[in-house]
Formats: C-alpha cells, sequence, structure tokens
C-alpha cells in the first residue's frame, strides 16, 4: 500500500524555506536533506556536503579560469561587450607573463588546472584527518568504511592528478633558474 500525503502535509513541505513559487527546489532541498542524514548515518561524515564543497571549489576555479582566459585572449568584440556591461577588463599586457603562461602554456608544464586539482587533493586529505582526530577526540574509532570512502575519493583525485604530475617533472629541466619562473 502506498503511503498517502496529505494535502496540509504536502503544502508545509512545499512552503519550507522560502520555496512557495518553485516546488522542485523544495522537493530538491528535502532530497539533500535526506541525503546529508543517510550520509551522517551511515558512514559517521557528510559526504554529501563535501561533495557540495569540492563542486562550489571546482565551479570557482572554472570561473576563474574562464575569466582569466577571457583577459589574455581578449579580442575586440569581447572587450566591447564587457565594456558596456561596465566591467573594466585589463589588457594582457598588463598581466605578469607568468601568470598568462599558467594559463596558457603551464609554467614548466605545470598548468592552472594541476594546481586546482593538487589543492583539491590536499582539501579531501585535510577532511580525511579532522574526521579521525574529531573521532579520537570523543574515544570513538574512526569507520572502516567511512575511511574507504575517504580513500576512494583520495585515490580518484590522485589518479587524475599525480601520475601526470610525475611525468611533467620528469620531463621539465629545473637546471636553469631562470627558467622557473
Amino acid at each position: 500500500m502506498v503511503n498517502k500525503i496529505s494535502a496540509k502535509v504536502l503544502q508545509k513541505l512545499l512552503l519550507k524555506g522560502g520555496t512557495k513559487l518553485n516546488p522542485a527546489l523544495a522537493v530538491a532541498g528535502l532530497g539533500l536533506d535526506s541525503a546529508k542524514v543517510a550520509s551522517k548515518e551511515i558512514f559517521g561524515f557528510d559526504f554529501v556536503n563535501l561533495g557540495v564543497k569540492l563542486l562550489v571549489y571546482f565551479t570557482v576555479a572554472l570561473i576563474f579560469s574562464k575569466v582569466m582566459e577571457a583577459i589574455i585572449f581578449a579580442r575586440g568584440s569581447f572587450v566591447l561587450l564587457a565594456g558596456l556591461l561596465g566591467f573594466n577588463i585589463p589588457k594582457s599586457e598588463q598581466l605578469p607573463q607568468a601568470l598568462k603562461d599558467l594559463f596558457n602554456g603551464g609554467i614548466k608544464g605545470f598548468k592552472f588546472w594541476d594546481i586546482v586539482k593538487i589543492i583539491a587533493l590536499l582539501l579531501v586529505i585535510t577532511e580525511f584527518i579532522m574526521y579521525v582526530n574529531q573521532n579520537r577526540k570523543v574515544g570513538s574509532n574512526p569507520s572502516p568504511m567511512t575511511i574507504g570512502v575517504f580513500i576512494l575519493i583520495i585515490s580518484a583525485l590522485g589518479v587524475t592528478t599525480v601520475p601526470e604530475l610525475v611525468r611533467r617533472i620528469k620531463s621539465a629541466d629545473f637546471s636553469n633558474p631562470q627558467d622557473l619562473v
């Protein structure tokens, strides 16, 4: 038998959190809240929140990357459109060469996205260390399953980052200090 939700309960759910005009947002919010609770109860850690943090981090990095690329490669109509919208786009010549290189071909083969991925990896490792320390602080042992999920996330980020960086480091010539800038 299917559980029936009364109109009053449904109305309360849909009106929760200022979502009177968007019932889909209300349902999505409930789903997100339920996933957070389930993650916390099952694993002892809110992996949904970690996923949202990583999503925001990579989104901000993408926006920053695209803005920098637009500034570096700004031409005609883009500069005109930005000016009409009230944005003052600096000329590519005004940027330091190292910054232009970081977004163009990279510095010694290391690009902006390599740095972003390394930082993401370090952020997840930091979250893991904080989880373990928090459990030990309250006299509890970290859940093996939670540790396993962290290891999977760290491994996925590591596999997409570390091998390429090792290859670039091996092929880079660090003997000339002037090339490092």
